[in-house]
């Protein structure tokens, strides 16, 4: 079909499971050196965009600023690569949970964000959507206090308390969002960060503590286009929040622990976000768990008789074997391990996992396109 469609038609195409030119394709990462200002946020944000050419933009602010204007003091660090540090938190305890209030989005920290996508939207005018990170009220909370454990604490042992405060942080998230739209964002990123884990949160506690007001914010940007729900972290809640009022889900989904893109795809109409940072792990993975090997502990693991036998086996046709595994729905992290133990490659590894890979994205969406049509058929 060739590159015949604009970016927006492009993207709001696929978000509608209609037929497109090409997957629409973006990325987004921290310039943790710019993002302490609007222009310097959106100056990172439009060059990334304009280098890369993506079809659309995904802001990426300093994951700090929900909580600088409650109290919470973080400094940029002195190392190019580092998030900011907490230098005092802003709440240290349940009294202090009480002193929150709503607060003006178009002062401060949150102001200066908005000054940052009236920049992005003048400069774009329109060429392609973007988005506008928004943390979840219980995400911004941990920023607050700038601990995910402290947290945990509180809905043990003040919950009245945490459920007080998270209204008016939530009253101002959703002003924020609404404002966000107005500033001219195609809608919001809504990250749950780290309690998107059962790790973190029971199903209870989510219920209790996240749910409802996540639903506020997202009933403040509901007139969006593009919002798009990207539950954090491994073995995630997203089965439980397929009913969240978005346009789009995003998550990990090539961890074990997590469902796959094949497993969500018959549960929900809406669009799904893959990634292809699994790529970029896939080097790592086989970076780390090749040295690894190297060290002598480890090193005696590789003459056990099941590695043996893995090694064995997998040596028969290496390369193959990591196409079938990164394409079919086999969990995948046995080739993590046998493949760096068995000395394979870097450079065939990776080719041979993009090999596998590009397929079944493919036909996963092929998938949804015909799910869809026939869904439609059958009703019509």
């Amino acid at each position: 079909m060739g590159d015949n469609m604009s970016k927006p038609e492009r993207v709001f195409a696929a978000l509608r499971g209609d037929e497109v030119d090409r997957v629409p394709v973006s990325a987004w990462w921290h310039d943790f050196a710019r993002e302490w200002s609007s222009e310097g946020l959106a100056e990172a944000t439009l060059e990334a965009y304009r280098r890369y050419d993506w079809d659309f933009i995904k802001v990426n602010p300093r994951a700090c600023y929900y909580a600088e204007d409650w109290g919470a003091r973080y400094v940029q660090s002195d190392q190019p690569y580092q998030q900011p540090k907490l230098i005092e938190p802003g709440v240290t305890s349940p009294a202090d949970l009480r002193r929150i209030q709503p607060l003006d989005v178009s002062r401060g920290a949150y102001g200066e964000q908005l000054d940052a996508l009236a920049i992005i939207a003048g400069e774009l005018n329109g060429e392609a959507p973007f988005i506008q990170t928004v943390f979840s009220p219980l995400a911004a909370m941990s920023r607050l206090t700038g601990s995910t454990k402290y947290v945990q604490k509180l809905m043990r042992e003040a919950p009245d308390d945490l459920l007080a405060a998270l209204a008016p942080v939530t009253e101002t998230l959703a002003a924020y969002s609404a404002a966000c739209l107005e500033r001219g964002a195609s809608g919001i990123f809504f990250a749950t960060v780290e309690w998107g884990s059962a790790d973190n949160i029971s199903p209870e506690d989510y219920d209790r503590f996240a749910r409802p007001f996540d639903l506020r914010v997202l009933a403040a940007a509901q007139s969006a286009p593009f919002n798009l729900f990207h539950v954090c972290r491994d073995n995630n809640h997203l089965t439980r929040l397929l009913d969240y009022p978005v346009h789009a889900f995003q998550w990990g989904s090539r961890s074990p622990t997590n469902p796959s893109l094949s497993d969500i795809v018959p549960m929900t109409d809406m669009a799904l976000v893959g990634g292809v940072a699994t790529m970029l792990a896939s080097i790592v993975d086989h970076i780390i768990i090749t040295r690894t090997f190297q060290l002598k502990r480890v090193a005696q693991i590789k003459d056990t008789r099941i590695m043996r036998l893995s090694t064995r086996l997998f040596n028969r046709m290496p390369w193959l074997t990591i196409v079938f595994f990164a394409f079919s729905p086999v969990p995948f992290y046995p080739i993590r391990v046998v493949a760096p133990m068995a000395s394979y490659p870097l450079t065939g590894y990776v080719s041979a996992v993009v090999s596998g890979r590009i397929p079944r994205y493919f036909l996963l969406a092929l998938g949804g396109v015909w799910a869809k049509h026939l869904t439609l058929s059958y009703f019509s």
